[in-house]
């Protein structure tokens, strides 16, 4: 892809283990512009239980 430039990235996550059967992961991405789509941004949650 030659027409598209590339941008610096940047990732950050935490994750909490309360107990051995329950963890919560939270993260946030910034990808700036991929090819011609322009902000590429986003949200991560995830909340993991077993019995």
């Amino acid at each position: 892809l030659g027409f598209a430039t590339e941008e610096d990235w940047w990732d950050v996550f935490v994750a909490w283990v309360p107990d051995r059967r329950l963890s919560v992961t939270a993260a946030l991405v910034n990808l700036g512009d991929v090819a011609t789509l322009e902000d590429q941004r986003g949200a991560y949650l995830s909340l993991q239980a077993s019995f």
